[in-house]
């Protein structure tokens, strides 16, 4: 873990307020270390044990500050966490058990806890164990939080002064909120991905919409249900026959900037029907779900266990009849320089090369139809030589 920039108030978990320099790395976090969040002056961690660590803290007891991260006090410490996501001054997280958390300020009811109280311990979220929701997917904004559970249903609760919560009013929740999209009849939808702005909220669903609710920039005014987004349009100019397919929505907020990607799956050149089209992007996002925080998508073991020796860059056989330089030859070179390059972290050297052909596509076809691949034939493998640089992979 590294951190640098401003200190006034010890946020770098360097153990005191002096002013550094320089990107400082946090020794006593050691290695292994899951996911970080960070807004204002606090900073929180999933340390390598599972558990939430967070700096600055205050120290009761002695009155005073705690620059130094800490494993923050909770009843059962036994819960291990897979993601957490901070707002102005709280933070809400995700168990492994699919139980919310939450801990910081309280006072628009953005803990979700059914109160205004503050909390310096991680607290369950007990409406969601009370109404046998497990939750997948949490963001929080400002002072607001929307989540998904397993099924697709859509919460919120916390600060609602612009509509943010998508509830069809401007009252602030206590408690989480179960909501319903008036876009669609008989409130039969079901959410792909969930994302907080500072004062406003994103979702997709798995019908391929974007939805919106919260204060417009683009028109100076609120929004209290979630309103569809048409970024077809905006992107080919046309609501018909698109070949994107979106996986992932994700939103980057500060005080200044609220910054929302669409991530999109290009099924361009495929030949791949409207029905594998979506099949295909809907388990990419189910995939991708459990790793929220990455940039890169997770990807199957199967998959890359099918990469073989074609990662190493092969020397060019050159044929002793220069004469015969067909156009299929130059068909090649033109793929040779769209060949793909994937980065493996566990190698040295430069970016190792694979080049596609008819079998890859076949086994995208199996992906596309079946989740799985077959192992059959002359497809890509993993060069197993190296078992440490292999496991990086994984």
């Amino acid at each position: 873990m590294y951190s640098w920039g401003s200190n006034s108030q010890g946020q770098l978990g360097v153990g005191d307020e002096r002013i550094v320099g320089s990107i400082v790395k946090l020794e006593s976090l050691g290695k292994g270390n899951r996911c970080v969040s960070a807004k204002g002056n606090q900073s929180y961690i999933i340390d390598n044990n599972g558990l939430v660590q967070k700096w600055p803290n205050w120290d009761a007891e002695n009155q005073d500050d705690v620059y130094k991260p800490t494993i923050l006090e909770m009843r059962n410490q036994n819960v291990q966490f897979k993601s957490i996501s901070c707002g102005e001054d709280f933070m809400v997280a995700l168990s492994y058990q699919n139980c919310v958390y939450s801990t910081g300020v309280n006072k628009v009811g953005q803990l979700g806890l059914g109160d205004k109280k503050d909390r310096k311990a991680l607290v369950m979220v007990k409406y969601f164990v009370d109404h046998g929701d497990k939750i997948s997917q949490i963001s929080a904004g400002c002072s607001h939080v929307i989540a998904k559970n397993m099924h697709g249903g859509l919460f919120s609760w916390g600060y609602n002064k612009h509509g943010q919560l998508g509830t069809g009013g401007t009252v602030d929740q206590i408690l989480p909120k179960f909501l319903r999209i008036p876009h669609y009849v008989n409130n039969i939808f079901k959410v792909q991905s969930v994302q907080a702005g500072y004062n406003n909220s994103h979702i997709l669903m798995e019908d391929n919409q974007v939805f919106f609710a919260g204060y417009d920039t683009m028109k100076a005014n609120d929004n209290v249900y979630f309103i569809p987004l048409d970024w077809k349009t905006k992107l080919v100019k046309s609501a018909t026959d698109i070949p994107f397919k979106p996986v992932k929505i994700m939103t980057k907020w500060s005080k200044s900037v609220s910054v929302t990607y669409l991530v999109l799956a290009d099924f361009r050149d495929t030949g791949k029907s409207e029905k594998e089209m979506h099949n295909f992007s809907s388990r990419l996002a189910t995939a991708w779900e459990d790793n929220y925080n990455q940039i890169i998508p997770f990807i199957e073991t199967d998959l890359l266990s099918e990469y073989n020796d074609r990662t190493t860059p092969k020397k060019e056989v050159v044929s002793s009849k220069k004469s015969v330089q067909s156009s299929q030859g130059k068909e090649h070179q033109k793929t040779v320089k769209k060949s793909t390059a994937l980065k493996n972290s566990g190698a040295k050297g430069s970016a190792n090369k694979f080049n596609t052909n008819s079998d890859l596509k076949n086994k995208i076809d199996d992906f596309v139809q079946t989740g799985s691949l077959k192992k059959k034939g002359s497809g890509l493998k993993v060069n197993t030589a190296n078992k440490s640089s292999n496991k990086k992979i994984k």
